[in-house]
């Protein structure tokens, strides 16, 4: 396996625990290295501010559930291009 193909399933594991299975503390502890860059305004650049928001969002929408449609890896950026389905809404994400 290339190590493109590892960065994707990597990927492909953290965001699966972190958000279907809503256990971003485990996702943090198998999948993040030694430094973590959020991209979301409300969530900090620390691993317990990633695991707080997210187990928040947990709780507040119970049954939400990520398919991943494709994986685009080029160098060493992978881009996720998903259906998310938030209680009766769904939306495509990147």
């Amino acid at each position: 396996m290339s190590d493109r193909e590892a960065i994707k399933r990597n990927v492909l594991a953290f965001c699966d625990v972190m958000f279907n299975q809503c256990k971003p503390g485990e996702a943090v502890e198998r999948h993040v290295g030694d430094t973590y860059i959020q991209h979301n305004p409300h969530v900090t650049d620390v691993p317990q501010g990633f695991i707080d928001y997210f187990d928040q969002m947990a709780a507040e929408h119970a049954g939400k559930h990520v398919e991943f449609k494709r994986v685009i890896g080029e160098g060493e950026f992978v881009v996720l291009h998903c259906l998310q389905t938030w209680q009766s809404a769904d939306m495509a994400g990147f």
